[in-house]
């Protein structure tokens, strides 16, 4: 549905903590297991047991890596209150703000996972969606269109099927749809010049920081009857030049008395 999407299912050409940084985007439709610590998990999953893989390895040279990152498949401590580890939500917040580090501009993450159809429409419409409009507005149009679709209820694992008689419901349950945390940096200002960086909102013009005295002072009189301005005051005004010092001329030495002074 991406257009130049590229799929990956087998092992990396080059370990992910450099290979990340070839990536525009990534998308990962597996389920992805935290680890110990917010660091130590694989955001590309396909070398999660190397050392090489983890998100703790991205932060080292060479820097950069994918600016899109959309994680359906992640779980937390909010989807089961079995799980192990704390359920505070402090894990989720430092892997975003890790994946954030590394260059990630947007980041779709799941707090708990539908794992059906749902979450790969959800997935595809944000993806079509999000280079032609913000992150928000590509989000609330992607639950917009799931959530009005009904579900096949086949290919909806966690969904009962004894419980569905006649029609299908619709994905309008927020089981299917809030689970998921948009993150985003910004705006991207498309009209300032100089913005490389997406999600970065750049004025078009800054402000002086400095204004020039000229504009503080006041106009001339012609100016301000409407003649043609004159030249800036700070320009009309003549250098004074400093008054040279004048030195007097050494006295010539006074003639000696005698034969001397006649030979003078």
């Amino acid at each position: 549905a991406v257009p130049g999407a590229v799929r990956l299912e087998k092992a990396l050409p080059a370990p992910a903590n450099i290979y990340r940084t070839v990536l525009d985007g990534l998308v990962v439709l597996d389920d992805v297991e935290p680890g110990e610590t917010a660091y130590d998990w694989s955001p590309t999953q396909l070398d999660r047991a190397k050392s090489t893989g983890t998100l703790a390895s991205w932060f080292a040279l060479p820097w950069g890596g994918p600016e899109t990152i959309v994680l359906p498949g992640y779980h937390t401590a909010a989807e089961n209150a079995l799980r192990k580890g704390s359920p505070g939500g402090n894990d989720l917040f430092l892997a975003i703000c890790g994946m954030m580090s590394t260059g990630a501009r947007t980041i779709l993450i799941s707090r708990w996972r539908p794992a059906g159809q749902t979450s790969f429409d959800l997935v595809r419409e944000f993806e079509q969606e999000l280079p032609h409009a913000t992150a928000a507005e590509a989000w609330q149009r992607s639950v917009r269109v799931a959530t009005d679709a009904p579900i096949e209820p086949e290919h909806e694992p966690r969904v009962k099927k004894s419980s569905i008689t006649g029609e299908p419901p619709k994905a309008d349950h927020p089981f299917f749809w809030a689970g998921y945390m948009l993150v985003n940096s910004g705006v991207l200002d498309k009209d300032a010049e100089g913005a490389k960086l997406p999600g970065l909102a750049v004025p078009k013009t800054a402000p002086a920081a400095n204004p020039p005295l000229v504009d503080a002072l006041p106009k001339p009189a012609d100016e301000a009857a409407g003649d043609e301005p004159s030249a800036p005051a700070t320009k009309r005004a003549k250098k004074t030049k400093t008054p040279a010092r004048s030195v007097p001329k050494k006295a010539s030495p006074r003639p000696k008395a005698g034969r001397d002074a006649a030979n003078s």
